[in-house]
Parts: C-alpha cells; sequence; structure tokens
C-alpha cells in the first residue's frame, strides 16, 4: 500500500482538441450561408411585391360586381328618358319628371366614371367582338361592312376588362 501512497493516481490523459477545418474552408462555409440568406431575402422581396401587386389587382376590380348590378338600372333611367309621354299630359310636370330622371342617371354614370368604368357606346367604330355583342346585321347605302351602325345597349368597360359588351347593329 505504501507504494499506491507514493504514487499518486496519474490525471486522465487530456483529450487532444478537435481538429478544426481550414480557415479557407470556414469562410466557404460562410460565404455559402451567406448566399442562402441574402437568396432568402431577395425571394422574401420578391413575394412582397407580388402579394403587393396582387392586393392592387383585387382592389381595382373589387366594384365589378356593384357596376354589374347597376348597370340595368342606368339602362331602364336611360329608356325611361327616351320615352316621351302624349301632349295631353301636363307637359310641365312631365319634363320635370324626365328631366330629373336624366339627373339621376347623370349621378350614377358620374360614380361608375368615379370608380373606373368607362362606357362603350360610340356608332360608327369598327366592330369588335371584344367590346360588342352583334345583335343584328344590317344593309345600309354608304356603310363599311363591320362597322357598328348603332348601339342598341351600351356596355361597360371597367379599367381593361369588359364587364358588358355593347349590344349593336352591325353594317353588313
Amino acid at each position: 500500500m505504501d507504494e499506491q501512497q507514493q504514487n499518486p493516481p496519474a490525471e486522465p490523459a487530456a483529450q487532444p482538441a478537435p481538429e478544426m477545418p481550414p480557415a479557407d474552408d470556414l469562410q466557404a462555409k460562410c460565404d455559402e450561408y451567406l448566399a442562402g440568406w441574402k437568396r432568402a431575402m431577395a425571394d422574401y422581396a420578391n413575394l412582397k411585391k407580388e402579394s403587393e401587386r396582387e392586393r392592387n389587382e383585387l382592389s381595382k376590380y373589387a366594384v365589378a360586381g356593384l357596376i354589374e348590378k347597376l348597370l340595368p338600372t342606368i339602362e331602364s333611367l336611360r329608356q325611361a328618358t327616351n320615352v316621351r309621354p302624349p301632349e295631353p299630359f301636363d307637359a310641365t310636370r312631365v319634363k320635370q319628371w324626365i328631366d330629373g330622371i336624366g339627373h339621376v342617371r347623370n349621378q350614377l354614370e358620374s360614380a361608375l366614371a368615379a370608380a373606373g368604368c368607362q362606357p362603350i357606346d360610340k356608332d360608327g367604330v369598327p366592330f369588335d367582338p371584344a367590346l360588342h355583342d352583334a345583335m343584328m346585321m344590317e344593309k345600309r347605302e354608304g356603310s363599311e361592312p363591320g362597322l357598328v351602325l348603332k348601339v342598341l345597349e351600351p356596355g361597360c368597360k371597367l379599367h381593361d376588362r369588359i364587364i358588358r359588351p355593347a349590344k349593336v347593329i352591325v353594317a353588313e
């Protein structure tokens, strides 16, 4: 036992430090991670831009349903203002009524225009199936074939999208 007391137990041998990769390898890893992070940031920025574009597109056409619902009302008002009752009626009151309806129509059309709605209501333009719905063909002297002779019911365009094509008579 004396021998054990004289020789204290040896300390455990120190573990060698783990071998570090060379500095070039560490720099390459850092560059790789940095490039990946930059790509992720660019992807995120692109996603934000795309989301903003889609949101703007949605809001731009959000009123299309409303316009579609208002168009028959405007058309009814247009037809009502085109009808003149026979003269035995009190002409002054009838004229005032027609003028009042005309004002309502103007207000509705102004509201639609403010929302980006544009009428498709021109006569004498070339027929365009994207803008016009041909209700009938008519021969007319002096008219070029394919021209819109008369708009029966105006159409509607919201920014660059057709909500309803105009119903027209086309020259043969």
